[in-house]
Parts: C-alpha cells; structure tokens; sequence
C-alpha cells in the first residue's frame, strides 16, 4: 500500500508520493531541477494495479534523517522565512493535482511583494520541500554545500578588487594539473606551500600555453579552492605529517586507556626521564653531580603513583626493575628511608599487577622474562615514537616537576632559551639526591589526592574521585586484579638484572668478573679436560648494589624455578664489596693500565731487542782468529771453564772487600796458590762442599 512522501522507482524513474486524494495520486520526480514545477498526477487505481503487478519498488529514503531532525536555534530564523514563502502554497493541498492553479499562485505572491525576483526562490525552495520529504527541517540551510566541486567548470569565481587576474574557465585539464601540482609539492611531508605550488603549476601553464595572457591564466584563489575542496582535512594532515607524528598527536581520540582495564592493578605503565634541576654530592654539596634520572609507575585505573625512584643511572633495565619492585611493595619502609613517617593508607599502593606496559627499550629481551614467568604478569612494549600509547605516564612527568619547579634551586634551562641576558643557574644547585627523591615522595602523595578527570562506572557519588580513594574502593569492591606480595626477597631476586655466563675450568665468567658455585662444582661443570660440552643456556642474577651476591640458575625456562648461590672465584676477590658499576670502572681502569703497560713493554722489548743484536754483532767482532783445530778448541773446554771459573768467582759481589783486594794482587801464574784461596770462600763451590 503506498503512503504519503514513500520513494518509489517504478518504469526506471524515481519518484516521491506527495499526496494520494481520493481518486489522484500526485508524484515528484527525484531528479527534477530547481527552476521548473514537475509534478506526475495520475489515477490511484492506475499505481495500484502496477503495485500488483510488482512494477513498483519501494526505495529507501536518504533524506529521512534531514526531515526528522529538528531545527538549529541559530537556523531558526532562516527556516521560518523559507517557509512563509511557500506556506500559503504546501498548506493548499489541493494545488499539487492542479500545475497551472499553482504556477498562478507563484506569480500572485511574487505580485503581491512587488517583487517578481522571488519567483525563483519560491520554486528553488518548493523543489527542496517536495525532493527532501515536506517537513521544515529539510529548509535548513546548507551553507557550503550548494556548490559543487564541478561548479568551477562554468565559472570562474568571485573576482578580486585588487588583482588583474580574474581566472579562467577549469577544464578538466587545468584540474589534472591542479592535482599534480598539490600532489607532487603540497601534500607530503615537509611539503612546499600552496602559494610554491601554484607558482610552479603558472610557469608551466605559461610555458604551455603561450597565446593566454597572464590575467587569463588560472588564479592564485582557483588554485587554492580546488586544494581545500578537493582534500578534506583528514586527506592533507595525513599527506602532510608523518604517520607516527599524526598518530600521536594529530588523530581523533576515541576513547581512554581507562575503557580497556577492569580495576586497580590491571596495567601499570612505567616510564622514565631527565629529571628538571642539577643536584649536588652528597659528601660535598660544592661539587655538581649533574641531572638525574625519574622513574615513575603508575596504574591505569586509578591513576595512582605506585612506584618512584630517583638515580644518576640512565634509563636502563637495572633501574626500570627498582622502580617496578618499589611500585609491587609496601611504601611504608620506603619512605622511612628518606626521612617520611607515613601510614600504610597514606600510599596504599603494593601488589603484582596483571600487565605492565613500558618503552620497546628498558624492558624489552629476556631479562624481565624470569619475572614474567614466575608472577604470571604480561610485559607489552609500545610502539617507538608512541608516548601517546602511555600517557597517563607521560603527563605525570610535567605535573610532579612543575609542581615544585618554582622552588628549586639549579634549574636547567630548555634547549634554544640561551639567549641574550642568558644566566647559567646550574651552579646555584643545593639539593642532593636524598633531597630530591623525597621532594617527589612528598609532591607524589599530593598527586594521589588529586582529582581524577574521568570517573569509573557504578562509583558512588559521595565518595571524591581522587587515585587513593579510587585504589581503595576498588579493592573493597575486589575490581582489582593485584596478587599479594607474598616473599619480598623472592621478588627482589626474580627482578634482579641477569646475564649469559660462559663456563670453563676457572668458574663462571660474566663481564670479566668470575664466579664459583659449589652445586656446579658437584656436578663437574669446571672440571678440567672434559670433552663433553658445557651447559649453555645458564643465567646469572647478579646485585647490582653488592656484586658479592649473585644466584645462578641452571634451568631459567622451567617452573619452579632453581637457584644456586654463587661466591667471587679467587681471581676477582679484589672486587668484593662493589657495586656493579663500580666493578665495571674498576675493570675498565684495570684493562686500560694493562693495556698500557703492554704498550709499553712492547717498545721496551724492541730496544732491548737491538741492544741484544749489537751485543752479539760486537762479540763476533772481537772474536781473534785461532790456528787451532776444532777437536783441540773442544779438547780445551774444560779447562778453559775452570780458569775462567776462578776469574767469575773472584768478582763475586758476596766477598767481602778485603778478601777481594786479595784476591785482585795475587799473580795469575801461580796456579797452586790461586786453589788454594779457591779452598778459602765463604760458599761451598759444589755439592759435594757441603758439609752433613
């Protein structure tokens, strides 16, 4: 059964059923012009019967979200006068089924006004009332959208008072050239403007079309409407920004990080930066130490600040661990450390998270995978380039900092701010490490009390939606997904940084540092001349603050896992009592003094080398021609040694002196004499002198 304003195509036209009366059906063709009135009566019985016979479609209507909607305040004014054009007209049903009643009734109101200008207007306005669905809200203006992006085809657009350059007529090849000028020079990255653009696309208009003068060629104002109507503003931030920098801070945000966890716990985000201010020794508060590093952890739910360390390490697996193991504990212990008294509801925070998201740097590889395994929690690592991926962190760094920036000694100032009247204020920096890791404790817990800008379902409305009173209805309504920290020490060693070690006879090796364990031993993993391989896949978690301390485990990929104790080997006990990286310093002073001792045992060598070639060159020199014959030389031998024996030993600097003037005046002739004082030294000459 057809009803009034239904779209219906029947004989391959579409058409919208205006009014069905009585015996007279009247229908509007869909792809009438707004200049004329045309408008198809027929007899209903003649559209019944095609109904039947299945000759007519019903068509879904695309402008039945326009007639529905109701009129914007600001349009109200434009609508109301569209419609009292033509009131007197769509009121009168009666004109629809008679053309020539109604054409007569335009020109009495245009009559009427003394202005036959409007006889346009009123039909532009009835083809939109008939097409659109004969309701007020298809009179809303559409501003913007009446023009087409052919329309320049037929004209050139508005001219300018100023300029001689009225435009031309846009072919479709001008359009071509349109397209791959801003194609070619404006849309990508780090693109010419529009205006290099269009100087490029007139040059070659010019070139190839030297009969148009310069005020017939395309204007500066065509080029620029074809850029903006052509690509919309998606279609130009993408061509003309990196994918990463669009992504991060140019797309729309759809949502929150709060609509993908179900409570406090679910992901911790960890991240870490350059902290904003030059601390000073803690010995020697005149010596400047430099930046530090800030870790922060916080959960996503609640927002809460769980964990916060301060370092001079860079951002690195060592200290993303320490921030995590504060971020799983009690804060109580923590802050005693620093001087602050606090109670376990001051900073509730502690617990094993279910997931934790950090950079694709410090928690990336196998390290954390220890700790993974054995809590159960997944690692995920954002996408490089992508702090938007996490950050409730990220805003976390300028909140903690600029809350106490304005009282901070030694600020560092920001890159390109040295300009004139620049003054260094590094040097007035006082505070040490100690100071400004509980500065942050204490500007943390301020944080925690703050409000949040986004409120979970079902949260009541008494209670303030600060991160510490979210943490703890979250628990007492157990939307959490933490686990208890059940062994401290447990944690601590599953969070430890691990390293490969190579086995061989002298122990484990790890960074030259080299280490015995008792277990290994028991098996014959340092056993010397096996031919059998080592173990392999072995790791080794060493203290970073006391590298005395380290754990070996020989099955790092079952459950549960398995760990030894390991000793210092003897050849590294002078590295007893180090941390990590003062071992490191120390093997690396160690190595460059070897290696700068064999630098110079090397030039050291090569002299003494010469000085041993000349030697032997010289005594060839001096060696007197002889007749004898080699037998005798031979034959002479010993003999030779023992006069020569008596020569060594008579200048043998363990004689006293007065024995040797003796022994210096005595003839060299008088053989008997000379064995006889031979009898007379302090030391035995063989064995055999050696009294029982």
């Amino acid at each position: 059964m057809l009803m009034n304003n239904q779209i219906i195509l029947w004989n391959d036209e579409v058409y919208r059923v205006l009014c069905i009366y009585k015996e007279q059906v009247a229908l509007y063709p869909m792809d009438s012009s707004d200049s004329g009135i045309n408008i198809k009566v027929l007899k209903t019985a003649e559209l019944i019967s095609a109904e039947k016979n299945d000759e007519i479609v019903s068509q879904s209507d695309i402008y039945y979200d326009n007639r529905a909607k109701a009129v914007p305040t600001f349009y109200e004014r434009h609508v109301e006068n569209n419609y009292s054009l033509i009131r007197t007209i769509v009121e009168d049903q009666s004109l629809i089924f008679n053309v020539r009643n109604l054409k007569n009734r335009i020109r009495e109101l245009c009559i009427n006004e003394n202005n036959r200008s409007k006889e346009r207007q009123i039909k532009r306005l009835l083809n939109i009332w008939w097409r659109k669905g004969q309701a007020k809200g298809v009179l809303i203006p559409q501003f913007g959208k009446k023009t087409g992006r052919h329309s320049c085809k037929t004209k050139p657009g508005r001219k300018s008072k100023i300029s001689t350059n009225g435009g031309t007529i846009i072919t479709e090849e001008i359009r071509e050239r349109f397209d791959y000028f801003c194609r070619k020079n404006v849309l990508k990255v780090n693109g010419d403007s529009l205006k290099t653009a269009y100087r490029l696309f007139l040059n070659e208009f010019l070139n190839k079309h030297p009969e148009v003068e310069e005020k017939d060629a395309p204007s500066y104002h065509q080029f620029t409407y074809f850029y903006y109507s052509e690509y919309n503003i998606r279609q130009r931030n993408e061509a003309r920004n990196t994918k990463i920098h669009f992504d991060k801070d140019m797309r729309a945000l759809k949502g929150s990080s709060q609509d993908i966890v179900i409570g406090a716990g679910s992901i911790y985000t960890i991240d870490s930066t350059p902290a904003d201010i030059t601390l000073v020794a803690e010995d020697d508060h005149s010596k400047i130490v430099g930046r530090p590093t800030l870790y922060i952890v916080r959960d996503v739910f609640t927002t809460m600040i769980v964990g916060l360390t301060v370092s001079f390490d860079p951002a690195m697996y060592k200290t993303a661990a320490d921030a995590l193991y504060i971020a799983m504990i009690s804060k109580v212990e923590y802050c005693r450390k620093f001087g602050l008294d606090i109670t376990e509801d001051m900073w509730p925070a502690k617990g094993i998270p279910a997931c934790v998201v950090a950079d694709n740097g410090e928690l990336a590889g196998s390290r954390i995978d220890v700790f993974s395994s054995a809590y159960h929690v997944k690692i995920t690592t954002t996408v490089p380039y992508r702090g938007d991926q996490k950050g409730i962190v990220e805003e976390t760094f300028n909140a903690l900092q600029k809350s106490v920036s304005s009282i901070l000694p030694g600020i560092p100032d920001k890159p390109g701010s040295k300009k004139s009247g620049y003054k260094e204020k590094r040097h007035e920096a006082a505070l040490t490490l100690k100071d400004y890791t509980k500065l942050m404790l204490l500007a943390a817990m301020d944080v925690n009390n703050h409000i949040c800008r986004t409120v979970p379902k079902s949260l009541p409305a008494e209670l303030a939606p600060t991160p510490r009173n979210l943490w703890q209805w979250s628990r007492e309504q157990n939307y959490t997904q933490l686990r208890e920290v059940e062994d401290q020490e447990k944690l601590r060693l599953m969070l430890l940084p691990r390293f490969k070690p190579t086995l061989s006879r002298d122990g484990l090796n790890v960074n030259k540092i080299r280490y015995f364990c008792e277990e290994g031993a028991n098996k014959g993993y340092f056993d010397r001349g096996i031919r059998e391989k080592r173990p392999q896949n072995m790791q080794i978690a060493i203290d970073p603050a006391d590298i005395s301390n380290a754990w070996l485990f020989p099955e790092p990929q079952t459950q549960p896992l398995m760990s030894w104790n390991c000793t210092l080997a003897s050849t590294s006990r002078h590295l007893e009592g180090m941390t990590l990286y003062e071992a490191g310093l120390y093997i690396g002073t160690a190595a460059e003094a070897k290696a700068k001792a064999e630098r110079m045992a090397d030039v050291l060598g090569g002299k003494i080398r010469l000085e041993q070639e000349k030697l032997v060159r010289d005594a060839l020199k001096a060696k007197p021609k002889t007749s004898l014959s080699v037998n005798k030389q031979l034959k002479q031998v010993a003999q030779n040694r023992k006069e020569e024996r008596i020569k060594q030993e008579s200048q043998n600097p363990r004689l006293n002196s007065a024995h040797s003037n003796k022994l210096k005046k005595t003839n060299g002739s008088e053989k008997k004499k000379q064995i006889k004082l031979s009898n007379d030294f302090r030391y035995p000459q063989s064995f055999e002198d050696i009294p029982d």
